[in-house]
């Protein structure tokens, strides 16, 4: 006999969708850099994937789901954070949100509206991060 509980397969899918930590991709060709930017994340409540430049971004992008984010460096070898950005453009990934995390200052423009600066204070990346994927508050204090 087959039973029907409805209300506990709602439950269980919601209990599943909040239990899914939101993926961020990581573009900095500096691996002491990203791998503490991805250890911060980790300990926020996000899942984070670092990446050594744009071409490598682009790779990942074609094999992966799409991330909630992306945190990206400017100034990469192979393709810079510039042209990873045209690149994205006309595509389906060209709506995901992109936040600049750069040392440079803005005389040569930045292809987003959100800029974290370096040296990076974690409090204000995560809040940006909490504030374009809606995660909640989860870091250790």
């Amino acid at each position: 006999m087959l039973y029907n509980f409805p209300d506990l397969s709602i439950a269980l899918q919601q209990n599943l969708a909040s239990n899914v930590r939101p993926v961020i991709l990581v573009v900095d060709d500096d691996c002491e850099l990203s791998g503490s930017v991805r250890d911060l994340l980790t300990s926020s409540g996000f899942d984070a994937t670092c990446v050594g430049n744009g071409d490598e971004a682009m790779a990942y992008l074609q094999r992966h789901p799409r991330p909630a984010a992306i945190l990206l460096d400017l100034f990469m070898p192979v393709m810079n954070g510039w042209t990873f950005t045209r690149r994205l453009r006309g595509t389906r990934f060209e709506s995901i949100p992109i936040i600049v995390v750069t040392g440079s200052g803005p005389h040569w423009g930045y292809p987003s509206e959100r800029v974290v600066r370096k040296p990076i204070d974690a409090d204000n990346l995560l809040d940006v991060v909490r504030q374009i994927t809606s995660a909640p508050n989860t870091r250790p204090d």
